[in-house]
């Protein structure tokens, strides 16, 4: 007899529509397939991504109590970005968002560029 994975989900849920790459959506797919035939759990995607959010959840709750605890204030940088360099940009990003991180943004994108030249400069 199988085990079945209470869901722990609130009465009211809203629905949430996300792409993730094939190569993601397959481990996904046989994670959930091994937990249901090997390990003897009934469970479906669902379950398992939900149970994955409230794991991160509680883990990042951690991770912001200290990045609150050390806070620096936000500095606002505005600069001039060529029309070259903009589609340059966004060419990457596209190609970034179909292959690993489909929340990545533009500006994540600039800090990350400003990050990786002061580790090289300093």
């Amino acid at each position: 007899m199988k085990k079945k994975i209470q869901s722990r989900s609130s009465p009211t849920r809203k629905s949430y529509t996300f792409k993730i790459g094939f190569s993601l959506f397959q481990r996904l797919d046989k994670i959930v397939q091994n937990l249901t035939q090997i390990k003897n759990y009934e469970v479906s995607k669902q379950q398992w991504v939900t149970e994955a959010i409230k794991e991160k959840t509680k883990r990042d709750a951690v991770q912001i109590e200290k990045v609150k605890a050390k806070a620096e204030p936000l500095k606002r940088v505005t600069i001039l970005i060529d029309e070259t360099s903009q589609h340059e940009i966004q060419k990457q990003l596209e190609t970034l968002r179909q292959s690993n991180d489909p929340c990545l943004t533009q500006n994540s994108w600039i800090i990350e560029a400003i990050q990786e030249k002061l580790a090289r400069e300093e």
